[in-house]
């Protein structure tokens, strides 16, 4: 081996560092130097190297009217996304690239200039269309169109009910409100941008929309005790009860006696409008009735169901019907009282006379159609009644329907 140390021995070479290259900018995702019309949302992006292959770090001073400043600083990304962006301002950037050998480069000093900012404005719409009468309560139907936003946005609609209350934004076809008082109301609409709600256009004219109170609903009246057959020439008696007005007025009645003709329109007497009428045609008929208000008389109600009326020329007696029916609880000692038949008829005008069941007892054949009943005693009475002609004693109605009354201790 042969070693040696003098001053002419060769020396170990020595590494040299050199400084960043240039930062430039990265024009396919960031603004080019002096671009107009940026968007407020630009990002910035660059590309930068270094000649040894050194790690690189940035600074990035960003601002306007050449004063940056300082916004980030040793980063290690290649972009930055400024904040508060302003419309029609020119902004500079520069970038510091730094090594970890302490050696730096500038870029140039760059800028661009956002967009201008756009006003849009929305057109005022045509003023509602639709129902302009209605009542209280009573989905209505409305409609406006003809908006148009300065930029070609999609514009939605708005009305204003002028009762204190606004529709939902939507397309204003066929939107449907309903009214909760009476009286006139001014009903107006306006749009907005769908991209840009805060741009709205200005109220339309005003559509002069009436209210009135809802209309008047008339219930028909009841049949009560009504003869099933009659006799030719016979004068039939008929009585109506019930029926109302959804307003309270007071009420009349008519009925159809199904043979062409009909009784006058007269109010209840006392409980009952009670009217009668003769055939001069055997057959069977459709009785009906219906009730108007007297101080609105265009407020009719429907007529009732037909009630069936035989008509011959032969003699029959209709069943009665008893003043109470089904099934009913008294106590012992109940003050005493009495059970009607009634309604019996002979269709050719003779007298009718009843004859009670009670409990399979029957009782004597009497013009008059009262039975008392007593109460003194726990029992239970099964009472049914028929009639038949006075004259022609063989002519005799079907029975009525029992009627079952319980006498019960206490």
């Amino acid at each position: 081996f042969l070693a040696s140390c003098g001053s002419d021995d060769p020396v170990a070479p020595v590494t040299t560092n050199h400084a960043p290259a240039t930062p430039a900018i990265d024009i396919a995702s960031a603004p080019a130097h002096q671009a107009t019309g940026v968007a407020l949302d630009a990002q910035l992006h660059w590309i930068c190297s270094d000649p040894d292959g050194d790690p690189l770090t940035y600074t990035v001073l960003f601002g306007t009217a050449s004063n940056t400043v300082i916004v980030a600083q040793d980063q290690g990304d290649i972009g930055y996304t400024p904040a508060g962006l302003e419309y029609f301002t020119t902004y500079y950037w520069q970038v510091l690239a730094s090594d970890d050998g302490g050696l730096a480069t500038n870029s140039p000093t760059w800028s661009f200039t956002t967009e201008a900012e756009v006003v849009e404005t929305i057109s005022t719409p045509a003023a509602p269309t639709g129902s302009t009468a209605g009542e209280v309560d009573v989905n209505m139907s409305f409609s406006t169109s003809g908006a148009v936003s300065s930029e070609g946005h999609v514009v939605q609609y708005q009305f204003d009910w002028g009762e204190g209350s606004v529709s939902p934004w939507g397309d204003g076809a066929n939107v449907s409100h309903s009214f909760s008082a009476t009286g006139t109301y001014d009903v107006i609409a306006k749009a907005r941008c769908l991209d840009h709600p805060g741009v709205e256009s200005d109220w339309s004219a005003p559509t002069a929309v009436v209210i009135a109170p809802p209309a008047e609903q008339i219930n028909g009246p009841n049949f009560a005790a009504q003869p099933l057959d009659g006799g030719i020439g016979y004068q039939l008696e008929f009585y109506l009860y019930g029926g109302s007005s959804s307003l309270g007025h007071t009420i009349e009645f008519q009925i159809d006696w199904a043979d062409g003709t009909y009784s006058d329109w007269g109010p209840i007497d006392g409980t009952h409008y009670i009217r009668s009428h003769a055939w001069t045609v055997a057959g069977t008929y459709q009785i009906a009735a219906r009730a108007r208000c007297i101080e609105h008389p265009e407020y009719v109600s429907d007529w009732t169901a037909g009630q069936p009326l035989e008509i011959s020329e032969f003699e029959s007696v209709s069943a009665p019907n008893l003043s109470l029916n089904g099934e009913h609880t008294y106590n012992v000692g109940f003050s005493m009282f009495d059970i009607f038949a009634m309604a019996s008829l002979s269709n050719i005008g003779h007298d009718v006379e009843y004859q009670f069941d009670v409990n399979g007892t029957l009782a004597e054949w009497v013009p008059s159609h009262l039975y008392t009943l007593p109460t003194d005693v726990p029992i239970d009475y099964y009472i049914k009644a028929h009639a038949r002609c006075v004259e022609h004693t063989d002519v005799v109605s079907d029975w009525s329907t029992t009627t079952v009354i319980h006498i019960v201790a206490e």
